[in-house]
């Protein structure tokens, strides 16, 4: 009766360790909030803030006008983890070209920032120690 009760707790940690997140939406703020957490200060300050489209192929809703030529965006909604980012305009389309399910017509490189690294499950290996 023990190891039931331990295998029933063991699959219960690991079920609710891989489920969803909830539905509550974060609020605009947060997500500026979120968003800027991407990228150094040069990218962020000035930068455009856009939310993610509601369906694949829609329009991303503008939370903060910028200036720079740079656009971040949240974490991506119901995802495990935050993952904001900021993006140059050719990794911007590129982002926008993939989610609409479009073919990246991609003639440059494109450059993005990804500072949080909060999807990095075990970051001690971030740090070279394996």
């Amino acid at each position: 009766m023990k190891k039931f009760g331990f295998l029933v707790l063991i699959t219960t940690v690991v079920t609710y360790a891989q489920a969803p997140p909830s539905g509550k939406s974060k609020s605009e703020s947060e997500k500026i909030t979120s968003a800027v957490q991407a990228g150094p200060n040069f990218v962020t300050r000035n930068a455009t803030v856009l939310d993610w489209p509601t369906s694949p192929g829609g329009e991303y809703r503008v939370l903060r006008a910028g200036t720079n030529g740079w656009t971040c965006l949240p974490g991506f909604p119901r995802a495990h983890h935050d993952e904001p980012g900021c993006f140059d305009q050719v990794f911007l389309q590129f982002i926008k070209d993939s989610m609409a399910g479009r073919t990246p017509d991609v003639q440059s490189v494109g450059i993005s920032y990804m500072y949080g690294g909060f999807w990095v499950a075990n970051k001690s290996h971030a740090m070279g120690n394996w």
